[in-house]
């Protein structure tokens, strides 16, 4: 039988937080790692227009644990949690 490591999900929705999501990041993998568990961290862009998504896709690249879900328009923070399920 062959056992697999549980899935822990973050959801995070953000609007131009350019300057917090590399610190963001840092912190949520840095605790994420120190547990059994595999894991992703979405992050659903809520049409920002600063340079989070060029921040977070730099990212994405270093790490395969991070998913981004860009929004079509402008929603607000519950539903964009909302598409990160």
């Amino acid at each position: 039988m062959i056992k697999t490591k549980k899935l822990i999900s973050i959801i995070f929705s953000f609007r131009n937080e350019e300057k917090v999501i590399p610190e963001l990041i840092s912190r949520t993998v840095k605790v994420l790692s120190k547990i059994n568990y595999s894991y992703e961290i979405i992050f659903i862009n809520d049409n920002s227009d600063d340079g989070s998504l060029d921040i977070l896709e730099s990212n994405q690249k270093k790490n395969k644990n991070i998913k981004i879900i860009n929004m079509s328009r402008r929603f607000g923070g519950t539903p964009c949690i909302l598409a990160g399920f």
